[in-house]
């Protein structure tokens, strides 16, 4: 069964329908000029493919598709030097990137966030420290990062022997921390693939600071949040989010284990928030409108399976909702799935999303040209890294413009990758449960990847690699997805690959 993605907008993995769209389509003469000014500053073969919904490769009219004056797309990685497993990131408002880190080191010693104030060019450590000297946490589990686009507070969260975690967060760009060690609500018991994140309040009262913080967690037995309302200083206690490691009632292939796993909550304008899961393989969403104390269960799809637990969702400022399926009324119905994916790109893992402006969603995955199972992958098989934007979500037959963040010939896994896992050609390089993305303030795209084939990788399908590389992926311009429509600001294209 080939894996593909869906946007309906829900990125989720079904069969592969329909045929892939004929290549050698005409280029008007300025069309030809983009592509060329495009192919001086990027990548080679990161000039953005522009199709439609279904792998339908559609004429190179940037105008007609993305709006006028806008530039086509085209895709550039940074590289941060370190090593990852499920990485995300955030921007502040003054366009510095954090990215989540997982190099373990020596104890006392661990690199938990890294940040870029030149658009991803350099990084630095700022992992915050105990009296100047260990590190803090000193080790992780799992690494998280966010950053809160309304206040720029900076947050990381750090699973300790998936007991608990650390929390720790920053008012000055990662200047100085303020640590919480027991930044996990109550009690201590299984606390596994967290996720932070704030909104909002709507009937609670917050001292101290203006938004809700959200900390959920996999417990097996079932999915379960916490908030604080005083900026993460402390947590009630864990509420389970009505999602229930066992369910009866289903009759999927797991026969009602669902166990608790979940996606990347989210949050809307007005304050309701989502917890997204794939149920025994139904895409699902929990929603609150009461600040977490009750949920609310809603059923995206039941013809269009989820494959894995990561049903990726994000928020647009008009309160539509994207879970890879789109919502005009919170998250309570959902319209026919689209198929993403650009012509050629037979097999594809790892959705996530990202909402702005009304109707501007960017998404990122990775996907490879051939046409096979998962398992069935051998090391002649490459993975890309993909974004995909478009700028009118909502219409009937959306224009998509989809880059490759790295340049083809320098591929970020190969092998068996898909199914939640992706590991090196020796399983020293890997790609965990998820990959993020986020828009920051002037419009731009940022996703977090795992480059898991360095080294010897890179030409030779048998080569060595020993760890997988984080990188951010971006674009050097199109169009903006938050504010009014217009295209990107300039940006510096990188040198060298991940």
């Amino acid at each position: 069964m080939h894996r593909i993605l869906l946007l309906a907008l829900l990125l989720t993995t079904v069969p592969l329908v329909g045929c892939i769209g004929a290549d050698g389509d005409e280029l008007t003469e300025n069309a030809a000029d983009t592509a060329q000014r495009v192919a001086d500053q990027a990548i080679p073969g990161n000039a953005a493919v522009l199709h439609r919904a279904g792998g339908e490769r559609a004429p190179l009219d940037v105008a007609g598709m993305l709006g006028e004056g806008i530039p086509l797309p085209s895709g550039t990685l940074r590289s941060s030097g370190e090593a990852a497993f499920e990485p995300t990131l955030g921007v502040t408002s003054d366009g510095t990137i954090f990215l989540s880190s997982f190099d373990r080191g020596d104890p006392g010693d661990y690199v938990a966030v890294r940040r870029s104030t030149d658009d991803g060019l350099t990084w630095e450590d700022v992992t915050p420290s105990l009296a100047g000297a260990s590190s803090y946490p000193p080790t992780s589990n799992d690494p998280y990062v966010y950053v809160d686009e309304d206040t720029d507070r900076v947050f990381i969260s750090d699973l300790q022997a998936l007991m608990c975690s650390t929390l720790a967060f920053s008012d000055d760009g990662g200047e100085s921390w303020t640590p919480n060690p027991i930044g996990c609500g109550q009690p201590f018991g299984v606390h596994d693939h967290q996720t932070v994140f704030s909104a909002h309040p709507r009937t609670l009262e917050t001292v101290g600071y203006e938004k809700v913080v959200y900390y959920c967690i996999n417990r097996v037995a079932d999915s379960a949040c916490a908030t604080s309302l005083d900026g993460g200083m402390t947590f009630g206690p864990l509420r389970p989010v009505v999602f229930p490691g066992v369910d009866p009632g289903l009759t999927t292939d797991a026969q009602g284990f669902c166990g608790g796993l979940h996606a990347h909550g989210a949050a809307a304008p007005d304050g309701t928030v989502y917890l997204p899961k794939g149920h025994c393989g139904i895409p699902m969403v929990a929603i609150s409108q009461n600040d977490g104390v009750t949920w609310d269960i809603v059923t995206i799809s039941e013809d269009v399976p989820a494959g894995g637990h990561e049903v990726a969702f994000a928020t647009d400022e008009a309160g539509n909702a994207y879970a890879f399926w789109i919502s005009e009324d919170a998250g309570r119905t959902w319209n026919e799935p689209l198929m993403v994916a650009p012509p050629g790109v037979e097999t594809t893992d790892f959705p996530t999303v990202a909402a702005g402006a009304e109707g501007r969603v960017a998404v990122a995955y990775i996907g490879t040209e051939a046409d096979k199972d998962y398992q069935d992958m051998d090391s002649e098989d490459t993975w890309n890294a993909y974004i995909t934007v478009l700028t009118e979500a909502g219409s009937e037959d959306p224009a998509l413009a989809t880059v490759t963040a790295n340049d083809p010939a320098d591929p970020i896994a190969r092998g068996v990758c898909g199914g939640t896992r992706c590991f090196g050609t020796d399983g020293g390089g890997a790609i965990g449960d998820f990959i993020d993305i986020v828009i920051g303030p002037d419009g731009r795209p940022w996703a977090a990847f795992v480059d898991a084939c360095t080294q010897a990788c890179v030409d030779d399908a048998q080569g060595e690699n020993d760890r997988g590389v984080a990188f951010v992926g971006t674009l050097l311009q199109g169009p903006k997805l938050a504010g009014d429509l217009a295209p990107l600001p300039s940006l510096q294209a990188a040198t060298g690959t991940s």
